[in-house]
């Protein structure tokens, strides 16, 4: 075999090694790790409904189904969905612009969504084969559980530093400005894209779940009246 014949058979062998590297989503490590990594709180997600219109907003966090705790599902605000509806697609997006959502792959499904005047949120049924953790991470650091939720009344009693990561504006920590007229407002501050951010408290267990960001000025709908209307859990 001469050189040449050696040369070809070497640039052959190389092309379907590159090809079957791709098709794998290996090489670059980008492809495979990204459609493998788990859909975690907070991330950018996009909801779009029939008329390709588009809405930007953060994922508050992902519970399971009280009624199936096989089946895991999100949050975000209900203004995302706005009078939408159920039945539109969400996806995930690496920023605040729909230039940058990955339309190639939904995520998700809206199933429910309550309005400005039930507590403004939506519920998000996860596509099968996704995967998720209900786990949370805050600024960057190692992802903890969320192991509950506290109601209004323990809110106002305790008074607790609360933490967010809206999207937009990112991490921030502040105390509870008033509790009322249900209603919660953090002194934190908020922008938009945030709403559907979650607000923390740290415990020495994990995160406990007070509200989500749905308006300015870090105010916020608590959480409890969304958790019980959705039927959502984060017992093991």
């Amino acid at each position: 075999m001469n050189a040449l014949h050696r040369t070809r058979i070497a640039l052959a062998l190389a092309g379907v090694v590159a090809l079957l590297a791709a098709l794998l989503g290996v090489g670059n490590g980008r492809a495979g790790a990204e459609t493998d990594k788990p859909i975690a709180a907070p991330s950018w997600i996009a909801i779009e409904d029939q008329f390709g219109d588009v809405r930007l907003c953060t994922l508050t966090a992902i519970g399971w189904d009280k009624a199936n705790t096989n089946n895991p599902r999100g949050i975000t605000s209900g203004h995302c969905a706005d009078s939408w509806g159920s039945g539109h697609k969400v996806y995930l997006s690496s920023g605040p612009s729909v230039e940058q959502t990955d339309f190639s792959r939904q995520i998700g499904t809206v199933l429910k969504v309550l309005k400005k005047t039930e507590g403004d949120a939506s519920l998000i049924r996860f596509e099968k084969g996704v995967r998720t953790t209900t786990k949370v991470s805050l600024n960057g650091e190692p992802a903890q559980p969320v192991v509950g939720f506290l109601t209004l009344k323990e809110v106002d009693a305790m008074r607790p530093v609360l933490c967010s990561h809206g999207m937009t504006t990112g991490f921030a920590c502040g105390a509870v400005r008033f509790v009322e007229d249900g209603l919660l407002s953090v002194d934190i501050p908020t922008a938009p894209g945030d709403s559907g951010a979650g607000t923390f408290a740290r415990g020495p267990d994990g995160l406990y779940l007070a509200g989500q960001t749905v308006s300015k000025d870090g105010v916020g709908n608590p959480i409890e009246s969304v958790v019980n209307d959705f039927g959502i859990t984060w017992a093991a």
